[in-house]
């Protein structure tokens, strides 16, 4: 039973109840679009399910992209519950107040350091301690060399937590040996990627403009972590004895980029592109591209870069959904990456360095047998992450949280002295910490846009990136 209220909840005999806690659509956000997504597919599995949402950052209206042209009744049916500004403090505990009142049957905490205000933002710790809830947190980013701050906003959180998720099998290391969570406390659910149907990929192509071209693709909002300088300089040496490829560079630039220094880095990268010979080979498509675009290009793809810089990244919803399409993929080898892309679901090259991503470039142009081989593996791996799969281990693992959790009719005690004694400082008592903990000016790619961290946390891509 649900706590304090006598409602049915947690088992096969009612429908749940789920508050999101997430940036959503329409704004312009990797985790925005996660969440939507998520919601939506929950609604799909279990039509009786309600999903209420807290929206940050006050985009309210109806959560859908403005591009988007077919909605589902399921994402019709989503409801706005909060609008929490994520700069004012006092709106958190509103945001808690407000989800106390609904009476949910659980929470879901969608987490990334700067989607929140306070240092490391810290201020989402109220509305948890204010919850009488059981609380699910996804965390999208587990940095193995945290800062201080960012270390007790984790674990906080984990602490407060009924379950947590992570997207990748070697977040759950991380999570043990450096926050101090405990292995049956974490639930590795992959990230969710569309049901696609790689037999399309001609009529995309066609559409395009494309049949009988190589087609590369990287999509996301532009920032310089995403490391695409490299990529050009690859495919510049590709193009010598491939001179029928083409690349796509897809979305705008990410609008923290913009205010801080303008299109500089696009005009950067076109300008590069034009001096190394590759006028006309790449295609700058600068806009947020609607779902119904970014599955036409994606369709269209025959290899997919990744050449991203930060080697702590956890989670990747742009390279969740290359391989959910089935396509050929060439990556840096950052923590995400690399889990994904074993087993022959892709290729790794070196960070920032061209030459290695051309060598692994050309093996795929040059030999189609691998480029159909790698194709098929990823495709097959794809299969098991599409939405409604996703959504039925979300909805299996709320249903444990609140089986699980003993009544609750106060709020959580706070958290907050606990943090400001350092209980976490050290790690938690009996683990075996790999990370020093790093002043903020040490802390390796910390501030690197469209990484990990600080910024990546709103970075807005069309995945979850």
């Amino acid at each position: 039973m649900s706590a304090a209220d006598g409602k049915p909840a947690g088992t096969s005999a009612g429908n749940l109840s789920v508050a999101m806690i997430s940036s959503f659509p329409p704004r312009q956000c990797g985790i925005a679009c996660f969440a939507r997504d998520l919601s939506v597919s929950l609604k799909t599995v279990e039509p009786g399910c309600e999903v209420g949402i807290v929206d940050l950052e006050g985009t309210g209206g109806t959560p859908v992209d403005p591009g988007t042209v077919n909605v589902s009744s399921a994402e019709k049916s989503l409801q706005n519950w909060f609008q929490l500004n994520s700069d004012q403090r006092s709106s958190y505990r509103q945001a808690a107040r407000v989800i106390n009142l609904r009476r949910p049957d659980v929470v879901c905490l969608q987490h990334e350091y700067g989607l929140f205000g306070g240092p490391a933002g810290e201020h989402i710790l109220d509305l948890v301690e204010s919850l009488d809830r059981p609380l699910v947190t996804v965390f999208h980013t587990i940095l193995q060399y945290p800062t201080r701050a960012q270390k007790r906003v984790l674990s906080a959180l984990a602490e407060a937590s009924a379950a947590v998720v992570t997207m990748s099998k070697t977040s759950v290391t991380t999570l043990k040996e450096i926050y101090g969570v405990p292995r049956d406390k974490v639930t590795p659910i992959p990230h969710g990627t569309p049901d696609a149907d790689p037999a399309l990929a001609g009529e995309a192509k066609r559409a395009l403009g494309v049949e009988g071209e190589t087609v590369i693709s990287t999509f996301g909002l532009l920032s310089r972590g995403k490391g695409l300088e490299y990529a050009l300089l690859a495919l510049s040496r590709v193009v010598e004895t491939h001179p029928n490829l083409r690349y796509y560079i897809l979305g705008a630039t990410h609008p923290k980029v913009v205010l801080d220094e303008g299109e500089s880095y696009r005009e950067h990268l076109a300008s590069l592109a034009e001096r190394i010979g590759l006028a006309g080979k790449v295609i700058f498509v600068n806009r947020y591209l609607s779902r119904e675009e970014l599955f036409a290009y994606l369709l269209a793809t025959d290899i997919y870069l990744t050449p991203y810089l930060n080697p702590e990244q956890t989670s990747s919803g742009t390279l969740a959904y290359a391989v959910g399409f089935g396509k050929a993929v060439v990556s840096t080898p950052y923590v995400y990456a690399a889990e994904l892309l074993g087993g022959g679901r892709g290729l790794l090259c070196e960070f920032r360095d061209p030459d290695s991503m051309a060598a692994q470039v050309e093996l795929l142009v040059s030999r189609p047998d691998l480029s159909d081989r790698i194709r098929r593996q990823a495709y097959q791996w794809g299969r098991q992450t599409v939405w409604e799969k996703v959504a039925e281990r979300y909805m299996s693992l709320f249903r444990a949280a609140v089986s699980e959790v003993r009544p609750v009719s106060a709020a959580r005690p706070s958290i907050r002295p606990r943090l400001r004694e350092g209980v976490w400082a050290q790690g938690a008592p009996g683990s075996e910490s790999r990370a020093t903990l790093l002043p903020t000016t040490a802390v390796r790619a910390r501030q690197v846009p469209g990484g990990t961290g600080e910024l990546s946390s709103s970075t807005p891509t069309t995945a979850g990136e």
